[in-house]
C-alpha cells in the first residue's frame, strides 16, 4: 500500500474548472474504461476507486489480471483474477444493502461476483453443442495426422482453408478451432498434435458487461447483469440468483453497450458490434432498425435520449433514438476512449473524448465546453467520472504508461461555449460594405435584359461541352487506373501518395483505406520509376489484411542515381491478386533533386 502525492504533472487545466487533486506517476495500471468503477466496498466506509488491472510482461503480452481498491490517495487492497478481465462493473444486489456493495469481473466465460472484494459467486456461461460441420472437420483432421507421411503428407493450408469455410458458413467456432486458424507450419502440426484425444468443447468467452436496474431507475434499487458473449448473444442475469432471464441474439460480437430502464417496466440496450453497426434491444426484441456506422466502434453513450459514437476513423456522430443521424464532426486525432461526466449538484452532463493527441474533451452536444490536456506521448487511454469518498465529481484518468491521476470538478465551475463547432462565426453577423449602383452597373444589366436568350444558350453550350470533356476524362483515368479510389461490387478502396524528402533519397508514404463493410486481403502495391534515374528500395510490397475504416501506412523508398536537373514522375500500383491488371494507380511527382554546392 502507498499513498499518492498531488501533483498537476501533465495537465494544463481552466483552473475555474478542475483541481489537479492527486496522481500517481508510478501506478503502472494498465486497463480500460469498462475495467473501471466508483463504488462503496462495505456499505459505509464511503466510495472506493476500483480498476481491473491488466499485468503484462516485458514484451508487453498481457499475462494475467488483478482487481486493485483505492481509498482517497492510497492503495488498500489487490486480489488476483484467475483470468483476463474483459470488463468489470459495480451494482446492488438488493434494495436493503444499499450503495453498490458488489462488484462483477468477467474473466474467460464466467462472470466472478464479489462482496467487500471477497469471491461471493461465480456464473458461468452456458455451454452449447458443437456443430456438426466442426466435429466433423477435426474428425478428418486428426485421422489425416494419423496418416501424415512422405506418401500422405498433411495439408494444413487445405484443411485451414476447409475450417474457415465452415466459419463464413456457421458464423462461430470453439477456441480450439480459432487457435489453428492462427498458426502456421510446425507450429499448427504440434496444435494438432496436441488435439489427439482431447473433447471439442463449445465454451464461449463474455467480451463485455454492463448493469440494468430490475424495478426502479432509483439510484439503490436491484440491478440485473448484462452479458455480452462471443457467441453473438445478450444475457441479463437476475440480481437474487444470477439466473439468465432474457436472452437475445444477435448478428455480431456486442463490443459495447448502452443501457437504459428496468427490467421490469420498460427498456432498451443499445449494441454497437463488431461489424461496425448498432443493434437495438427493445424489452427482450431485437429491433429491426439497424444503424450502419462509418467504421468501427470505439465508445458509445447515452445522453440526454442521443447516442453518442466515437469511430476509429476520428469521427464522433450523434443518433436519435430511432436511428437518425443528427450530426458528425471529426476529431483532431484518433479517438482512444469515451465516457459520461454527470454532475448532479449542478445539473451538469457532458460527453468525455479522450484523443491519443493527448486531449481530453468533453462536449456538450455538439459544442465545446473544456479541453483537458496530458502529455502527447502518453495519451489518456481510460476515463471515469463520479464521487469519490467525501469528494463529488471526480474525474479519474488513466494514461498508457499506466499514470493515474484524480482532477476534481469545482463546485463553481460552469461549462461554457469554447468557440469550436458552436455554429457560424461571429464574423457573419456583419454586413458587408455594398457600394452604391453605378452607370456601369445599370448598362450591364439593360444588356443582360435584351440579350437574355444568346446569353443563356450560350452558357448552355459551354456547360454541356464542360461536362462532356469531364466525363471523356473520367472514362479515360477508369480505364487506365488513375482515379485514388475504386468502388465494385467486391471492393472499395481510397488510396492517397506523399513524396519526403529533398533527395537524393525519397520516400513516398502511400495511404491506403478499406471504405467497404468486409475486410480486404491480398493487395499488393508495386511501385515504378526511370531505371535511368530512380532506384527502388522496396518495389513490391504486400498489404496485409485491411480493416474496414482504418487508414493503413505504407513507405516506398526511391534514390536518384542522376545529378541532371530532372525529374519524373513514379507509379504507385495497387492491384489485388490473382489479377494482374491494376485497380488503382499514383502517379507522384518526385522533385527535382537539391544539388550539393
Amino acid at each position: 500500500m502507498y499513498a499518492i502525492q498531488p501533483t498537476g504533472r501533465g495537465s494544463k487545466d481552466d483552473v475555474k474548472i478542475w483541481t489537479a487533486s492527486f496522481a500517481d506517476p508510478l501506478a503502472s495500471l494498465h486497463t480500460s474504461s469498462n475495467n473501471l468503477t466508483l463504488m462503496d466496498l462495505d456499505g459505509h466506509s464511503g466510495t472506493k476507486f476500483v480498476a481491473a488491472h491488466i499485468e503484462k510482461d516485458a514484451n508487453g503480452n498481457p499475462t494475467g489480471s488483478k482487481i486493485k481498491a483505492w481509498r482517497t490517495n492510497c492503495l488498500i487492497r489487490e486480489i488476483d483474477l484467475p483470468g483476463l478481465c474483459s470488463a468489470m462493473v459495480g451494482f446492488n444486489l438488493s434494495a436493503s444493502e444499499g450503495g453498490y456493495a458488489a462488484s462483477a469481473a468477467a474473466v474467460d466465460d464466467s462472470v466472478l461476483i464479489y462482496k467487500n472484494l471477497k469471491p461471493f459467486y461465480k456464473f458461468v456461461l452456458p455451454k452449447k453443442p458443437v456443430l456438426a460441420e466442426e466435429a466433423q472437420f477435426w474428425s478428418d483432421l486428426q485421422e489425416a495426422a494419423e496418416n501424415d507421411d512422405n506418401n500422405h503428407p498433411l495439408d494444413i493450408d487445405g484443411f485451414k482453408k476447409r475450417l474457415y469455410e465452415v466459419f463464413l458458413v456457421t458464423g462461430t467456432l470453439t477456441p480450439t478451432s480459432h487457435n489453428l486458424l492462427g498458426l502456421q507450419g510446425d507450429e499448427a502440426r504440434q496444435f494438432i498434435a496436441s488435439q489427439k484425444g482431447i473433447p471439442l468443447t463449445a465454451r464461449s468467452v463474455i467480451v463485455c458487461l454492463d448493469t440494468l436496474f430490475e424495478n426502479s431507475t432509483d439510484a439503490k434499487s436491484p440491478q440485473c447483469l448484462v452479458v455480452g458473449t462471443e457467441n453473438r448473444e445478450i444475457l441479463i442475469l437476475n440480481p437474487k440468483n444470477f439466473a439468465v432471464v432474457a436472452k437475445v441474439a444477435l448478428p455480431a460480437v456486442p463490443v459495447v453497450f448502452a443501457v437504459q430502464g428496468a427490467f421490469l417496466v420498460d427498456y432498451r440496450i443499445v449494441v454497437a458490434c463488431r461489424n461496425g453497426c448498432l443493434y437495438t434491444i427493445k424489452r427482450g426484441e431485437l429491433s429491426p432498425v439497424v444503424v450502419s456506422l462509418p467504421s468501427q466502434a470505439v465508445g458509445l453513450e447515452r445522453m440526454n435520449k442521443m447516442l453518442y459514437v466515437g469511430c476509429m476513423d476520428t469521427s464522433l456522430t450523434c443518433y436519435s433514438t430511432k436511428g437518425k443521424r443528427l450530426w458528425s464532426i471529426r476529431m483532431p486525432a484518433a479517438i482512444t476512449t469515451m465516457g459520461l461526466l454527470q454532475y448532479k449538484p449542478r445539473n451538469l452532463r457532458a460527453l468525455i473524448v479522450a484523443l491519443s493527441n493527448g486531449q481530453v474533451r468533453l462536449y456538450n452536444d455538439r459544442i465545446l465546453v473544456n479541453v483537458i490536456h496530458f502529455e502527447e506521448s502518453d495519451p489518456v487511454v481510460a476515463v471515469h467520472f463520479g464521487n469519490f469518498n467525501t469528494y463529488d465529481g471526480v474525474f479519474i484518468a488513466v494514461t498508457r504508461a499506466g499514470e493515474l491521476h484524480f482532477k476534481m470538478l469545482r463546485r463553481t465551475a460552469e461549462f461554457t461555449n469554447k468557440g469550436i463547432n458552436s455554429g457560424p462565426p461571429k464574423e457573419q453577423t456583419k454586413k458587408f460594405p455594398v457600394p452604391d449602383k453605378t452607370q456601369l452597373y445599370l448598362d450591364q444589366a439593360a444588356r443582360e435584359r435584351e440579350n437574355a436568350i444568346p446569353m443563356h444558350r450560350g452558357f448552355q453550350k459551354d456547360l454541356f461541352r464542360l461536362r462532356l470533356q469531364t466525363a471523356r476524362n473520367y472514362v479515360k483515368a477508369l480505364n487506365t487506373s488513375l482515379v485514388p479510389m475504386v468502388s465494385t461490387v467486391s471492393h472499395s478502396i481510397v488510396a492517397n501518395a506523399v513524396v519526403r524528402g529533398i533527395g537524393p533519397l525519397f520516400k513516398i508514404e502511400v495511404e491506403i483505406r478499406n471504405s467497404a463493410a468486409e475486410p480486404l486481403d491480398g493487395l499488393r502495391l508495386t511501385a515504378t520509376a526511370n531505371a535511368d534515374m530512380y532506384t527502388i528500395e522496396n518495389p513490391t510490397v504486400s498489404c496485409g489484411l485491411l480493416v474496414p475504416g482504418v487508414a493503413y501506412k505504407y513507405n516506398v523508398r526511391i534514390k536518384c542515381i542522376t545529378d541532371a536537373p530532372l525529374s519524373e514522375p513514379a507509379e504507385i500500383h495497387l492491384s489485388k491478386s490473382p489479377k494482374p491488371a491494376p485497380l488503382i494507380t499514383l502517379k507522384v511527382d518526385l522533385p527535382i533533386m537539391e544539388l550539393e554546392i
